[in-house]
C-alpha cells in the first residue's frame, strides 16, 4: 500500500493564490508536512494547466523535490505538463498519477511513465466509470491494463493497481 499526500491539489483556494504568487515556500512547507504525516509521496495536482504549463511543472517540482526525499506524483490530464515536471526529477522514481483502460489513456501514459523510468498508477476505469463490482475491476486489471504493459515492456512491478 502506498500513502501519497495529497494536499497540493488546484481545488484549494490556498495552493490556487500560492501557485499565481509563485510561493515556493507555501508548497515546500505543506509538502514537508505530508512527509512528516508519513506520507511516501507527494503528489502535485495541478488540474489541466492549458495556459502556463511549461513554467509551472517545473517550478512547482524543482521546489518540492528540493525539500522532500520522496517520490514525486503528477496528477493531471496534462501530459506535456506531466512530461516537462518529470524532466525535472533528481531524486527518487517518479510516479504519474494514473492511467485507467480509457484507449487513450491507455495508449499514451503507460508509453511517458516508461520513458520517464516512472511508477505508473492505473484506475481499474473505464469509459463508462469505476465499475462497482470487485470482479469487474479485476477484469479491467487483467484484461486491459496488465496486457498493455506487457505489450510495451513496461515493468510490472513499477505499475501500481489502484482499484
Amino acid at each position: 500500500m502506498y500513502i501519497i499526500g495529497e494536499n497540493i491539489h488546484i481545488i484549494s483556494q490556498s495552493v490556487k493564490d500560492a501557485l499565481r504568487e509563485r510561493d515556493a515556500k507555501f508548497f515546500q512547507d505543506l509538502a514537508v508536512r505530508q512527509v512528516e504525516a508519513c506520507a511516501w509521496a507527494v503528489d502535485l495536482n495541478l488540474g489541466p494547466r492549458k495556459k502556463d504549463w511549461e513554467e509551472v511543472f517545473p517550478w512547482i517540482t524543482k521546489a518540492v523535490d528540493a525539500v522532500v526525499d520522496v517520490p514525486i506524483c503528477f496528477d493531471s490530464t496534462n501530459l506535456l505538463g506531466i512530461e516537462a515536471g518529470l524532466k525535472t526529477i533528481t531524486k527518487r522514481q517518479p510516479i504519474i498519477n494514473s492511467t485507467s483502460a480509457e484507449p487513450e489513456r491507455l495508449e499514451k501514459v503507460p508509453l511517458l511513465a516508461k520513458k520517464y523510468n516512472a511508477k505508473l498508477i492505473a484506475l481499474t476505469m473505464g469509459k463508462s466509470g469505476i465499475p462497482v463490482g470487485a470482479d469487474e475491476r479485476v477484469t479491467i486489471a487483467l484484461e486491459a491494463l496488465i496486457p498493455r504493459m506487457l505489450e510495451i515492456d513496461y515493468p510490472i512491478e513499477d505499475l501500481i493497481v489502484d482499484p
